[in-house]
């Protein structure tokens, strides 16, 4: 109605405003109205009661109007490096120049120097913690999603268990897994609706200020090497502490929220599915008395031949399968025999002798894998590249190449002092004692001498190893012994 009539007496004042710039002039003249108040303080008195109020007032509109100055510069700076990140590559190349170049060395020093403590670093304490907590709550999400689209993915619908022959009660229990089916549908579903979708849309949000916070750190950079005005940096850090308290709240709420109905879901699904599940006594075999045919199986296993041969053989502590699938195989090193150490000591002069400081794994193709103490003979002092830091070798049984770093030259007068050369590569001590719990094994004391004459089992594990004390042989632990050292 007031628009119907300032439209009709429009004709008759030809100046007379409408409607939509009298609703604008309140917003346009927020400029002016310091310049107002600012005339009538002047003019107004000191001892006048109203000039208190309108130096008040003048204040309170030259803060109003830095505000919104501000918050639009703010706004300007955030929307041109977002317009910047959805520019295509032909707009990046054409903006690619000596300057840019220039500006992303110098970005890159002041990182260096940053690093090295040449410069100090500007923090502001309360955006680490938001963009901790940013971090935090982003790979929170991500992982969540992660989680529960391999939940819905992999979740199996069809429970029915399977049974020799069709009896009543497999046709009770066909029902159930029939029952179950539609709980599962309408867990996926309620799942995808109220867990998936919000995280799945969260995710899609943490996108922008990622890039916000990444050109944030690139102006620091400049701000720190006095490249460019403070303004950009503390425009983008102040709207970035404001924003992402603000975005953090909301993001935690929305996580917390999808997690619960997380749990009361499948809460839910396994109640309904316990439900029509009859008890352990009214399952039909084999399901009833699992534990007595699960055993049956395994008899039936030991009495085959190959399983009952090699069952006498080795002992029940071995070490359980899940671990030895877990470990990794790695090939043996082989000990020097005495015949080759006795062959290095005729064939060479003890300045051309080496031994192992010590184990060295063979990396290369030609190199060699030895243990501690060993002896070896060197051949050259190069390799066929050059290099002087890998020497060919002679260990008196095979020749490779062998780092320098790995070796010490050969002291005879210490080797003459270790004893029975023949119980060099076979004299080891017990680290820990050990109590023998059959007659396959060897009790051992605390640091007491062991001859190992086998470094394996019957079986072929190699941590079990046959040892021989006081004329007593068993098998020990291979972790219970250590090697003797005679250098």
């Amino acid at each position: 109605e007031v628009s119907v009539t300032s439209s009709r007496y429009s004709f008759l004042i030809p100046h007379l405003l409408d409607m939509g710039s009298l609703l604008i002039k309140p917003v346009q003249r927020i400029m002016k109205y310091p310049l107002l108040l600012g005339e009538l303080w002047q003019a107004t008195p000191e001892d006048h009661p109203d000039s208190r109020p309108l130096q008040e007032a003048f204040t309170a509109t030259k803060i109003i109007n830095i505000n919104i100055n501000e918050f639009k510069r703010r706004k300007d700076i955030v929307m041109k490096y977002k317009n910047s990140e959805d520019e295509g590559t032909l707009r990046k190349l054409h903006k690619f120049n000596i300057h840019s170049i220039r500006k992303k060395g110098d970005r890159f020093a002041g990182y260096l120097k940053i690093l090295t403590g040449v410069e100090p670093q500007v923090r502001d304490e309360v955006f680490d913690r938001e963009e901790k907590l940013f971090r935090s709550l982003e790979k929170a999400v991500r992982q969540l999603v992660k989680n529960v689209q391999s939940y819905l993915q992999y979740t199996q619908v069809d429970s029915n268990p399977i049974l020799p022959s069709v009896t009543p009660k497999r046709r009770s229990v066909k029902a159930i897994g029939t029952q179950t089916s539609n709980v599962v549908f309408s867990q996926k579903d309620n799942m995808e609706r109220l867990v998936l979708a919000p995280l799945t849309s969260l995710q899609g949000m943490f996108t922008a200020p990622q890039k916000l916070i990444q050109k944030r750190y690139d102006k620091l950079l400049d701000y720190c090497s006095r490249l460019e005005r403070s303004s950009d940096y503390e425009a983008l850090n102040a709207l970035l502490v404001e924003e992402l308290q603000r975005f953090n709240m909301a993001s935690y709420a929305i996580l917390t929220n999808c997690a619960v109905y997380v749990v009361v879901l499948l809460r839910g699904l396994m109640e309904e599915i316990l439900l029509g599940v009859p008890s352990v006594q009214q399952l039909p075999a084999p399901l009833s008395n699992i534990t007595e045919v699960q055993n049956s199986i395994m008899d039936e296993l030991n009495n085959l031949a190959f399983v009952k041969e090699n069952a006498q053989k080795l002992m029940e502590r071995k070490v359980s399968f899940e671990r030895q699938r877990d470990k990794k195989i790695t090939p043996e090193v082989e000990h020097q025999t005495e015949e080759q150490r006795a062959r290095l000591l005729a064939e060479f002069p003890p300045s051309r002798l080496y031994q192992l400081k010590r184990k060295c794994n063979g990396c290369q193709k030609e190199d060699l894998s030895l243990l501690e103490g060993e002896l070896v003979a060197l051949l050259e002092d190069t390799d066929p590249m050059g290099s002087s830091s890998r020497w060919l070798v002679h260990t008196g049984g095979k020749f490779g190449y062998v780092y320098s770093t790995f070796l010490k030259q050969y002291n005879p007068l210490r080797d003459s002092q270790r004893g029975d050369a023949s119980c060099f590569f076979s004299q080891y001590y017990a680290v820990y004692a050990f109590q023998a719990r059959c007659d396959q094994e060897l009790t051992l004391q605390e640091y007491q001498h062991v001859r190992i004459l086998q470094f394996n089992d019957l079986g072929g594990n190699k941590e079990w190893w046959l040892a021989e004390v006081d004329g007593q042989r068993g098998y020990v632990p291979a972790n219970y012994l250590g090697r003797m050292s005679y250098a």
